[in-house]
């Protein structure tokens, strides 16, 4: 069997109709979460909706994915402003540095991500996302253990 069909097989039952009804009491929360914080925070002005969604969306995510959400809702009390957001829209300009840049695509070959964050602010910003997705899969990988 290749790859691909394992693959399909594994996560076919996620999105089933009964799969994807397992969900909702994920997002009804994090949904829940997002309502009381517009709420708080609209008295003192304008919401940035942008962030708002791109936070409920990591948040749901990590939460199904890993066991855990990255909490990325309640990070900031006075906005939807998160670190993983900048550091996700940062990196997301270095990856696109790292593939035109052959000295860049070069060193990275060689050299840490970690150690090139020190050098370059987008690679610490990728360095960090990198860091952020072990720590969920080896949250994930404890959750199946126990």
């Amino acid at each position: 069997m290749s790859l691909h069909k394992e693959r399909r097989k594994t996560l076919n039952p996620l999105f089933s109709r009964t799969g994807v009804e397992q969900f909702q009491p994920v997002m009804a929360e994090e949904l829940h979460q997002v309502g009381a914080k517009v709420r708080r925070i609209s008295k003192n002005g304008l919401v940035e909706v942008n962030n708002m969604i791109r936070s409920m969306t990591v948040d749901i995510i990590s939460q199904l994915a890993f066991g855990s959400s990255l909490g990325l809702i309640d990070e900031s009390k006075g906005s939807f402003e998160a670190a993983f957001l900048q550091a996700f829209d940062v990196a997301g300009a270095a990856i696109f540095g790292m593939y035109y840049n052959p000295i860049q695509k070069f060193a990275s070959s060689l050299v840490p991500l970690d150690v090139l964050g020190n050098l370059d602010t987008g690679l610490g910003e990728l360095a960090r996302l990198q860091r952020c997705a072990k720590e969920s899969h080896a949250r994930f990988i404890r959750r199946n253990d126990e």
